[in-house]
C-alpha cells in the first residue's frame, strides 16, 4: 500500500467542533452559499469538504431546533397573554353581573346584599 492510502483521519477537538457548527450556523443565516462555507472551512480546519458537509447538516438541525423553541416559546407567551386577557375579561363579567343586581330595583334585598358580598370579594375588600 502506498503511503496516501494510510493517512490518518484528521479529527477536531469538541470546542473546534463547536466553534466550527458556530460559524457554519452564522454563515447559513447570512445566507452564504454552501459551496463557499464548504471551501472557507476546509481552508481553515484542514478537513474535506465531504467532512464539512456533517457539520453543515449539524448546524442545519441546530437552527431549525432552536427556531422551534423561539417558536414554542413565543406561542407560550401567547397563550399566556390570551389566558390574562380571559381572566380580565371574566372580572369584568362577573363586576358587571353584580353590579346589574345590586341596581335592579326589582331584585330584593336578600339578593343585592349577597351581591353586594360577592362583588366586595372580588374586588377585595371583603375578607
Amino acid at each position: 500500500m502506498t503511503d496516501s492510502l494510510l493517512k490518518t483521519r484528521q479529527r477536531l477537538s469538541v470546542e473546534q467542533q463547536t466553534h466550527l457548527i458556530n460559524m457554519i450556523m452564522l454563515k447559513l443565516e447570512l445566507n452564504t452559499r454552501v459551496c463557499h462555507i464548504k471551501t472557507e472551512c476546509a481552508a481553515e480546519t484542514g478537513l474535506k469538504p465531504r467532512s464539512i458537509e456533517r457539520y453543515i447538516q449539524k448546524a442545519r438541525q441546530e437552527i431549525e431546533s432552536r427556531d422551534s423553541q423561539q417558536q414554542t416559546a413565543a406561542s407560550l407567551e401567547l397563550l399566556i397573554l390570551l389566558e390574562a386577557k380571559q381572566a380580565e375579561q371574566l372580572f369584568a363579567e362577573s363586576v358587571n353581573f353584580y353590579q346589574s343586581i345590586i341596581a335592579n330595583p326589582k331584585t330584593g334585598t336578600r339578593e343585592q346584599l349577597h351581591a353586594r358580598e360577592r362583588l366586595d370579594k372580588l374586588l377585595g375588600l371583603y375578607k
